[in-house]
């Protein structure tokens, strides 16, 4: 027994220890876990969908974030270009109309010359368009009779001629006393009376009573405006300095007020012609005391200029007016006539070459 104790107790030569007691210790070793059984087909194929879902939100993820990034690259790129279209529209304005300011100002000596100018050439060059499209209004000769027109002004203007003209008329009445400020009471008075009259003349031609005394006061108050204006005329008339603008105002306005009479008569109607008279005489008053002013050159140019691009859209709208726009030539120009003429001609050639059927 000791024997055998001492041969469990003591290792062989070359060995390592014997456990003398390995029983006991295998007793205390833990147990191995149970093995859990393999997952099924159907738990796989959800953790499969689970990862691919999980995978798909990964990249919608990731494509928001770079979509975001590009959102706000392309926001910064595109307030940069409207900037810049801003820019460049703002130039296209500033450009044109600062070069007809400069050039009112540098040639003329006012940018009111510009102003007046560029707007007339913007005009005229948009209704010469359209009407040139249309093949109306005749541009080429209304440009034309309207450069001539403009020279006219320009040299008249530029030589003091209205001017001159109206000092030898007024040279030839002596000198006068100024009446006073009683001439103003004394023209609304004899402008209300023959007025006033004219205007009940005129109002009991409808028989009516009431239009009579309608016609009598309506007539007396535009009676009485006229008279005062009339009284001040007179006045000016007495200073030697004014009398030219007094007689360009009277002598172009006369004119201006047959002219007027005449067109309103044309009407046979009693209202225009006196319409045509009113209005001719303010228009030609205007004139000639404009027309009297003495203006040095480069202002009578620029006068020359304004009157050109104005009587130019005059005569092109008058010459509409006139003769009005040939709609049938305007329907020609696009409408395929010849195209629809050929086809029905090569139908009814087919028809004709066409085998009938036999009659039934």
């Amino acid at each position: 027994m000791i024997g055998a104790a001492s041969q469990t107790a003591h290792p062989l030569p070359g060995g390592r220890p014997l456990d003398p007691d390995r029983s006991a210790l295998d007793g205390q070793r833990p147990a191995p876990p149970p093995q859990t059984p393999p997952p099924g087909l159907k738990r796989q194929a959800g953790a499969t969908k689970d990862a691919l879902l999980a995978l798909v939100r990964a990249h919608v993820d990731l494509a928001r974030a770079e979509a975001t990034e590009i959102g706000d690259e392309i926001k910064v790129v595109a307030a940069g270009a409207g900037i810049a279209l801003v820019a460049a529209v703002l130039i296209a304005f500033l450009v044109p109309i600062g070069v007809l300011l400069f050039l009112g100002e540098w040639l003329f000596g006012s940018l009111g010359w510009g102003v007046l100018h560029g707007t007339e050439f913007l005009l005229l060059l948009g209704l010469g368009a359209v009407l040139g499209s249309l093949h109306a209004g005749r541009v080429a000769r209304s440009v034309a009779l309207a450069f001539l027109a403009g020279v006219v002004v320009a040299i008249l203007f530029g030589t003091h001629a209205p001017n001159t003209l109206y000092s030898l008329i007024a040279d030839q009445f002596g000198p006068g006393a100024d009446p006073g400020p009683i001439v103003y009471a004394v023209g609304a008075a004899v402008g209300a009376a023959i007025f006033g009259l004219l205007g009940a003349f005129a109002g009991a031609r409808n028989g009516s009573a009431g239009d009579a005394i309608k016609g009598l006061l309506g007539g007396a108050i535009i009676g009485a405006v006229l008279g005062v204006l009339a009284g001040g005329l007179v006045r000016l008339a007495e200073d030697e300095g004014s009398r030219p603008m007094v007689v360009g105002l009277l002598l172009v306005g006369g004119v201006l007020a047959l002219v007027g009479l005449v067109v309103g008569a044309r009407t046979r109607d009693a209202g225009n012609a006196l319409t045509g008279l009113v209005a001719g005489f303010a228009i030609g008053a205007a004139i000639g005391a404009f027309s009297a002013i003495t203006f040095t050159w480069h202002v009578a140019v620029a006068i020359g200029i304004a009157v050109w691009f104005g009587v130019a859209l005059a005569l092109m709208g008058a010459d509409v007016a006139t003769r009005g726009i040939d709609t049938e030539a305007l329907k020609a120009r696009f409408y395929p006539q010849a195209t629809i003429d050929t086809a029905k001609e090569t139908i009814e050639w087919a028809k004709a070459r066409s085998p009938r059927g036999p009659a039934s």
